[in-house]
């Protein structure tokens, strides 16, 4: 938090004063605030993962994603798609289709990943009779018939009807996001200001909504300790046990890349447990028993999709997730929020009724280009805007991440 090598904190006051002028400034550091932090996606782009846009020209291009017998689709090469994965691709390229135009022209965006599985869950909600939605219907059935030849032209599909077409819709996307997501950063000093946050205040929670680990890697490399809800290692594998009593707890409300449902081979639901398998062969964890277990859905649990995840915040361990974000958040009296672009009505909604719960709260937001930041949010938030900013109550550090100084975001914390 000091403006330069000369600027040094005093160990009586908490004050920073200048050794050459060896005179006291006028700031003074509050290492008592509470404060959360509410990470987005885009705070993974500076770490070089793919952005929205990057994973979204992937999942519509299906260069080198592959359907294995197992189900799952991975990426290798940069092979045109074929077979069941050409199939869904046109689904997918469909789905973009029928959406580009209404979000060109309600919303001013492309229509993205997000936005396509959305569109994939509301078409297998309606053929699985988990949601009546009349007004798809017509969609569904023109569909049908558009990729009826398509359909019976794929020899070797592996999926013959329009439900399982829209099952492994979702699979595909899914795949392409996670395992774009799975590798290892190319940088981290952009982290450097926020775990000078953590050493610098009393953070009450470390909230995320990136897949990716990048971040909690680094702060236990920074031996910044949190609490994620899982327990030590018991033969291998980490397992949820929700407790976030110890440290600063670190939510990661979409879900990661290295949580899997994983059940025994002689086992039922009732035996399953969410794990995180500490080697990277997910599909052969053992229990603490011995014995083998299965990740049974071949993939991680995310959250993926615009409006299906609300629904989601309130079932399984993303119940829990929730409610600790929203406990937790109720301690802070700022919320630094970054790489978050406030498309996710569940959570605007949790800052409003933060916001509002207390007088005197804030809303700090680091991103390059507020006055976008503020164009394509939810109205909730949007609208809001100009009000907050006009009350000092949303205060805007228009920097990327990686430019950011732990200096310049203590100035506006103190506000």
């Amino acid at each position: 938090l000091f403006e330069s090598k000369s600027m040094c904190l005093s160990s009586k006051s908490g004050e920073l004063f200048d050794l050459h002028a060896n005179e006291y400034t006028v700031r003074r550091q509050n290492t008592t605030m509470n404060i959360a932090v509410l990470l987005g996606a885009g705070s993974s782009v500076p770490a070089g993962y793919p952005s929205t846009q990057d994973l979204t020209d992937h999942v519509l291009s299906g260069q080198g994603v592959s359907r294995h017998s197992d189900a799952s689709y991975y990426l290798r090469g940069d092979e045109s798609p074929k077979g069941t994965t050409r199939l869904v691709n046109s689904v997918v390229r469909r789905l973009y289709a029928e959406s580009e135009h209404y979000f060109f022209e309600h919303a001013a965006r492309r229509s993205n990943y997000e936005d396509l599985f959305y569109l994939a869950t509301q078409a297998t909600d309606d053929l699985l009779g988990e949601m009546e939605n009349p007004a798809i219907r017509s969609f569904l059935n023109n569909l049908a018939s558009d990729l009826s030849p398509l359909i019976s032209a794929v020899e070797d599909a592996d999926c013959s009807t329009l439900q399982d077409l829209f099952v492994e819709t979702r699979n595909y996307i899914a795949d392409v996001v996670w395992r774009s997501l799975s590798g290892k950063p190319s940088s981290v000093e952009q982290l450097t200001v926020l775990t000078d946050l953590c050493r610098s205040y009393n953070v009450v929670s470390i909230s995320t909504l990136s897949h990716d680990t990048h971040l909690e890697n680094h702060l236990s490399g920074e031996s910044i300790m949190f609490s994620d809800g899982f327990s030590k290692p018991r033969g291998g594998v980490r397992y949820w046990n929700a407790d976030f009593s110890e440290t600063i707890p670190f939510l990661k409300l979409h879900g990661s890349v290295n949580w899997f449902r994983l059940r025994p081979d002689s086992g039922d639901w009732r035996d399953e447990k969410i794990g995180i398998p500490i080697s990277s062969d997910f599909h052969h964890t053992r229990t603490e028993s011995g014995e083998l277990q299965t990740a049974i859905d071949g993939r991680p649990l995310l959250l993926i999709g615009t409006f299906n995840k609300i629904s989601e915040y309130s079932s399984g361990m993303f119940r829990e997730l929730h409610h600790h974000f929203r406990s937790t958040i109720n301690n802070a009296e700022r919320i630094v929020v970054c790489g978050y672009g406030f498309g996710d009505k569940g959570i605007n909604a949790e800052i409003i009724d933060w916001f509002y719960s207390t007088r005197g709260r804030r809303i700090i937001v680091v991103h390059p280009d507020p006055g976008s930041l503020r164009k394509h949010a939810r109205g909730a938030i949007r609208n809001k805007w100009a009000a907050w900013e006009k009350a000092n109550s949303l205060l805007i550090l228009a920097k990327r991440l990686e430019q950011v100084e732990a200096v310049q975001l203590a100035e506006l914390i103190a506000l």
